[in-house]
């Protein structure tokens, strides 16, 4: 904490010392009685000077209280920082880099998911992609409608599949309970991409899913993510669902990164 002392001197220096200053150069001069030199009258006194600064009723009763005020305010701050820092400690450790896609968190989750695509689908013909964020919601703040059309601008809003974009589709949907919040994301591959028409096999050479979580403007309902589902159709067949459990603070902008683990299934002849 400052020292009061120091407070008091800063304060005589910055405010006071310029007055006093002027006030010398302002110095009566009169002819002396025993030489034709000039004598000073005035003479600076700084414990005087500094006495008759903190007898001032502006100084004492109005700028004095507000600094002291402050310091106050900013110690009390500090400490209540301090104290609520929460303790993270039993919460699952959670991987965040920056995104390629946009400004916004990338959230990578160390399973991977296992993809089980058919033989007998020989060519891609569509791909499509639901996600799905579960949270928990924040007291007094406004539900969100079960649906809203939402059109993006730029890219941002769009999966990737690889290289490969999933666009989002329009609307996003909401649903709400006293304590929770789902919102539901889908995407799909756009026509004349790359991947419409390949062997299903070359798909295995894709690694990994980016899906971002679109909230419109309610993700400040959200207080806490609980919960990621994932679903990949590919020809219209679901070739994954799966699931990812958080316990993390909502983070505005969120986007997952899913490693993929391919592999081939039969269908029953």
């Amino acid at each position: 904490m400052l020292d009061a002392t120091v407070v008091l001197d800063t304060l005589y220096e910055i405010l006071f010392r310029p007055l006093t200053l002027i006030n010398m150069s302002k110095v009566n001069i009169e002819k002396s009685k025993l030489t034709n030199s000039p004598i000073t009258v005035d003479s600076f006194n700084k414990e005087n000077s500094k006495k008759n600064f903190l007898d001032n009723p502006y100084i004492k009763y109005l700028v004095l209280p507000i600094i002291v005020g402050l310091l106050v305010l900013f110690i009390w701050s500090i400490f209540s920082n301090q104290k609520s820092m929460p303790d993270d400690k039993n919460q699952p450790k959670v991987n965040i880099k920056e995104s390629q896609l946009e400004n916004s968190p990338v959230i990578v989750d160390s399973p991977g998911a296992t993809v089980s695509i058919s033989a007998t689908y020989k060519q891609i013909q569509s791909i499509s992609v639901e996600a799905k964020l579960l949270g928990t919601k924040k007291v007094g703040i406004k539900t969100p409608p079960s649906s809203v059309d939402f059109t993006p601008i730029g890219g941002g809003s769009n999966a990737k599949l690889g290289n490969e974009t999933l666009v989002f589709q329009s609307p996003v949907f909401f649903n709400t309970t006293n304590s929770e919040i789902e919102v539901i994301n889908n995407f799909a591959l756009q026509p004349g991409s790359q991947l419409q028409h390949q062997e299903l096999e070359n798909i295995k050479k894709i690694q990994t899913l980016t899906v971002p979580i679109v909230t419109v403007v309610y993700g400040n309902a959200i207080e806490t993510m609980k919960k990621l589902s994932i679903s990949m159709k590919i020809n219209g067949k679901v070739v994954f669902s799966k699931e990812w459990a958080y316990n993390v603070a909502f983070q505005h902008g969120p986007t997952f990164s899913i490693p993929l683990e391919w592999k081939t299934i039969e269908e029953p002849k």
